[in-house]
C-alpha cells in the first residue's frame, strides 16, 4: 500500500544539506590562496624587496654595474696609452763563411819531396808546406850563381884591360853581356827554387790536403786549401725593399742554432751591388770575430739588423685590434662604456703594432674583454693591463 508523504516535509529537508557544501567550497578556496601568498613572500617577494632596497640606497636609484637591461657591465682590462720610442729589428737567415779562403796550387811540374802539414793544422803565414823538386832546383841555383860570379870577374878584368888599351872595345862589350846574362840566369834559378817551396799565403787552418810525398804534380794542380777562421762572415740575403736600412758598418747581432745560448756582435762588411733576379734580394756579408774559435763555416746563422727607429709613437698590443671587413677597430673605455675607434696601423714589433691614426695619448684601450663588448655597451674596468688599480665606472 503506498503511503503519500506531504510535500512540505521534502522541502523542509533541503535547507539542511546546502550550507555544508558551501562550507567545504569556501575552505578549499581559502587553502589555495594561502599557499600562493606564502610562495610569493618566500621567493619573489624577498628578492624584490632586496633589489628595491639596494636601488633606494644608491643615489640615482640604479646599481652602477647594471645597465638599462638589468645586466652587469662586461668586465675588461685597459691600457692607458702613452707615446714611446721603439726600434724594429728584422732577422735574416744565412750561413757562416770564412773571412778568407785560399787554394794552394803548384806553379811548376815536379816530384813532391816533402809535405809539412796535415788536415786541421794551424799554419802561420809564410810557412813552407810542400817542396817540389827543391833539391834539383837548389843545384841549378848554385850553378847559376857560380856562372854569375865568373862573368862578373871577367867583366871587371876586361874593364882594367880596356883602360890600358890592351883589348878591343868589342871584347869588353861581350864580357858585359855575359855578365848580364849570368845575372838573369841566377834570378831565374832563384825564382824557380822559390816556386818549389810552396808557402802558406795566410795564417789559418788547413781544410784539406790533396798531395802526398812521392807524387808527381803538374802545373796548376791543387795542393791544399786553407781557411782563415779568425773572423767569419754571416752571408744573408736582404729584400730590395729593406736595403735602404742596410749599409756597411751597421751593427748586427748574430745567433747560431749550434750555440743557442750565445749572441755574437757583428757589423755589415759588404753590400751586394746587384740583386738576385730570382728573388729580388741583395747579398749582404756581416763580419764577426771568432775569438774563442767556436764558430765554424757552414753553421746556420740568424742575423738581426735594425731596420727602423721611431720616436714618440703609439704602440698597442696586436690582440687589441679587431679585424672587420674593410677596417680595423679597437675599443676604448669612456664614461663606463666601450667606444669603438677605427685605427690605421703601421709596423709591428714582437706582439705590438704601431698606431698611425685613430687613437690619442691618454685614452684607455681595452686589451682584455674586447671580444665581448659591443659599441656603446656598458663595461666594468676590473684592472689595468699596466698593473693599475680597478676604477669604478660612473
Amino acid at each position: 500500500m503506498a503511503v503519500a508523504l506531504p510535500f512540505r516535509s521534502l522541502t523542509a529537508a533541503a535547507p539542511k544539506v546546502l550550507p555544508a557544501a558551501a562550507l567545504l567550497l569556501a575552505l578549499s578556496l581559502a587553502a589555495g590562496c594561502n599557499g600562493s601568498g606564502e610562495g610569493g613572500a618566500g621567493e619573489g617577494g624577498e628578492s624584490g624587496n632586496s633589489a628595491a632596497a639596494a636601488a633606494r640606497d644608491k643615489p640615482g636609484g640604479r646599481n652602477p654595474a647594471i645597465g638599462s637591461t638589468g645586466r652587469p657591465g662586461t668586465k675588461v682590462k685597459v691600457l692607458t696609452l702613452a707615446p714611446q720610442d721603439f726600434t724594429i729589428h728584422t732577422t735574416y737567415i744565412g750561413h757562416l763563411l770564412p773571412i778568407e779562403r785560399v787554394t794552394l796550387r803548384s806553379e811548376m811540374e815536379g816530384m813532391v819531396e816533402r809535405t809539412d802539414f796535415d788536415t786541421g793544422d794551424a799554419v802561420a803565414k809564410g810557412r813552407v808546406l810542400v817542396n817540389i823538386s827543391t833539391r834539383q832546383l837548389t843545384l841549378r841555383r848554385d850553378l847559376a850563381r857560380s856562372n854569375h860570379k865568373l862573368a862578373e870577374a871577367s867583366y871587371r878584368r876586361n874593364v882594367q884591360l880596356i883602360e890600358k888599351e890592351l883589348i878591343p872595345a868589342a871584347q869588353l862589350d861581350v864580357s858585359r853581356n855575359e855578365r848580364d846574362v849570368a845575372k838573369l840566369n841566377l834570378e831565374l834559378a832563384e825564382l824557380e827554387l822559390r816556386k818549389s817551396q810552396v808557402r802558406s799565403p795566410i795564417a789559418g787552418t788547413v781544410k784539406s790536403k790533396s798531395v802526398r810525398v812521392g807524387e808527381y804534380v803538374s802545373k796548376g794542380q791543387e795542393l791544399a786549401e786553407i781557411l782563415d777562421l779568425s773572423r767569419l762572415l754571416a752571408v744573408i740575403h736582404v729584400p730590395e725593399k729593406e736595403m735602404r736600412h742596410v749599409a756597411p758598418g751597421k751593427p748586427a747581432s748574430v745567433t747560431l742554432d749550434a750555440l743557442p745560448d750565445n749572441r755574437f756582435a757583428g757589423r755589415v762588411k759588404t753590400v751586394g751591388v746587384e740583386a738576385d733576379l730570382r728573388n729580388r734580394s741583395f747579398e749582404v756579408e756581416v763580419e764577426l770575430a771568432n775569438t774563442r774559435g767556436e764558430l765554424r763555416p757552414g753553421m746556420l746563422a740568424r742575423v738581426e739588423i735594425e731596420t727602423g727607429a721611431y720616436r714618440q709613437q703609439l704602440l698597442i698590443p696586436r690582440q687589441a685590434v679587431l679585424e672587420r671587413e674593410d677596417r680595423r677597430i679597437v675599443f676604448v673605455a669612456e664614461d663606463g662604456r666601450a667606444v669603438e675607434r677605427t685605427v690605421e696601423t703601421g709596423v709591428s714589433r714582437d706582439g705590438d703594432v704601431q698606431v698611425l691614426s685613430g687613437l690619442e695619448p691618454g685614452q684607455r684601450l681595452i686589451v682584455t674583454g674586447q671580444h665581448q663588448v659591443t659599441p656603446n655597451s656598458r663595461i666594468q674596468v676590473v684592472a689595468g693591463a699596466d698593473g693599475s688599480e680597478a676604477e669604478p665606472e660612473p
